[in-house]
């Protein structure tokens, strides 16, 4: 890793403030359906350790990744929260508090990005996106995941309104152009009642 000093946008202070506020209930806010339905929209998905959990929060993808035979210490947690990060769960992989904009890690450090439930509130998504890129190994890949379809997360941010009522998730083609476009192949584009799954590979 090397150290990175940035500024952060106005705007991520205001979301990393917003999930500081609800870090130490957030785990009670998640729906109790949701790591199931994870577990079933991902379970098709190669895990190529090592794996960034970017936008990680509390932990909820611990679990399913170690189910899946993934193991907790070849995954690495990010998240702008630090009090998300600090409430994580009792088995925790290495956490490092960081803005998805501009990683502290080297090119080519992860095989596996997964991003789950948060790609809306990246204010600059191709920033983002980029930066997701340049710490993927050529044959790795990236993972966007939401566990209900993209309406209802719309929805949601909206009706929640505040710093989040404006997030919203670009459709699973719009995406996939977005990605193809900095360099990654995107392979799964799917909105559907199981959830929201766009991943894409790097050569």
């Amino acid at each position: 890793m090397d150290d990175a000093s940035h500024v952060i946008s106005r705007t991520r202070i205001s979301v990393r403030r917003f999930f500081d506020e609800l870090a130490s209930r957030w785990d009670s806010i998640i729906d109790s359906g949701h790591e199931s339905r994870l577990e079933a929209l991902l379970s098709g998905i190669r895990w190529r350790p090592p794996v960034l959990d970017a936008g990680s929060g509390t932990g909820v993808m611990w679990g399913v990744l170690r189910r899946t035979g993934v193991p907790l210490n070849e995954v690495v947690a990010m998240d702008i929260s630090t009090r998300m990060l600090a409430c994580a769960r009792p088995e925790r992989p290495a956490r490092v508090a960081a803005d998805a904009h501009r990683m502290p890690f080297r090119d080519a450090t992860f095989g596996t990005v997964i991003c789950n439930s948060c790609l809306p509130h990246f204010d600059e998504l191709s920033l983002a996106l980029r930066e997701m890129a340049r710490v993927i190994r050529p044959g790795g890949a990236l993972v966007v995941c939401h566990s209900e379809p993209r309406e209802v997360i719309n929805r949601h941010h909206r009706d929640t309104g505040g710093v989040v009522g404006g997030h919203e998730l670009p459709e699973p083609a719009e995406l996939g152009r977005m990605l193809k476009d900095i360099g990654m192949q995107p392979e799964i584009l799917r909105d559907s009642p199981g959830g929201y799954l766009v991943t894409a590979g790097k050569k």
